[in-house]
């Protein structure tokens, strides 16, 4: 679901691997923190949600080559490319770097990454912990390695074009690529894996989530009442048959749902 500040700071927390045997990765690679405005679950075409081959082609292909999601998304995003390219050279230099879109413009990974709004910072084979304060007229990016590590500013950004202004009502996520090089073994990547990820919401004024809805109250005595009516219809004799009927049907499902409830206990 979207969330409903322009307000908010997100933590999270990834464990990033050197390749097996600590040697540098060999294939372009990153990942992204995002916040759009489209609901990235109705932009992702079919063919890249159910792909086990060739994925990063078919993104590609399909618009969908920076870092996981649309190369012309609406709204910001956050990148840490494992990769800077020089005159078509793949360089390893790990940056961390800011962008912000309306949709109108198409980022090429290769050639616009890293972006002018952020550093150069070695992050990788650690436990990284990366804090995104937003609010509706400037980013704030930090990480750091440890709790107890200082914070290291990696972005400061000032949102100076109104069209680019935060918004409430976004998507957050969190996305990675691997594109492959030929000629390299592909399991020469550094393992990235999620490990948390915590929102909180910095404006009183906002609930950042759904309002709850009270259920609507129940008129107990438009409740239909077939014992009641027997009661109240019929003699003594009718009214004990009618409550036996329901004893021995409540026994019924008892002894038919016991079989279930041993089956589920078993499997758990």
């Amino acid at each position: 679901s979207p969330l409903r500040t322009d307000n908010f700071e997100a933590t999270f927390t990834l464990d990033l691997k050197n390749p097996p045997g600590g040697s540098d990765p060999k294939h372009e690679q990153g990942f992204a923190f995002w916040y759009v405005y489209d609901d990235p679950k109705t932009q992702y075409p079919r063919e890249a949600l159910n792909c086990k081959d060739r994925c990063t082609a078919i993104l590609e292909n399909a618009g969908f080559g920076l870092m996981g999601y649309k190369s012309n998304f609406n709204g910001m995003a956050i990148f840490f490319p494992n990769n800077r390219f020089v005159d078509g050279r793949m360089d390893l230099q790990p940056s961390a770097s800011l962008a912000m879109n309306d949709g109108t413009l198409v980022y090429n990974r290769q050639v616009d990454l890293p972006t002018g709004y952020g550093s150069f910072w070695d992050y990788r084979n650690r436990r990284l912990t990366v804090q995104v304060r937003v609010q509706p007229e400037s980013v704030t990016v930090q990480g750091r390695f440890s709790d107890t590590d200082p914070w290291t500013l990696l972005i400061n950004y000032q949102v100076t074009d109104p069209k680019f202004r935060i918004r409430p009502n976004g998507y957050i996520g969190i996305t990675s690529l691997v594109a492959p090089v030929g000629g390299q073994i592909i399991n020469l990547v550094d393992y990235v894996a999620l490990d948390s990820l915590h929102v909180v919401n910095h404006d009183l004024s906002q609930k950042g989530e759904d309002a709850e809805t009270a259920p609507e109250p129940s008129d107990v005595e438009s409740r239909p009442d077939p014992i009641g009516e027997k009661a109240v219809d019929s003699s003594k004799d009718s009214l004990i048959s009618s409550l036996n009927d329901l004893k021995l049907t409540a026994y019924r499902v008892i002894t038919e749902l016991e079989p279930m409830r041993w089956r589920t206990e078993q499997g758990m």
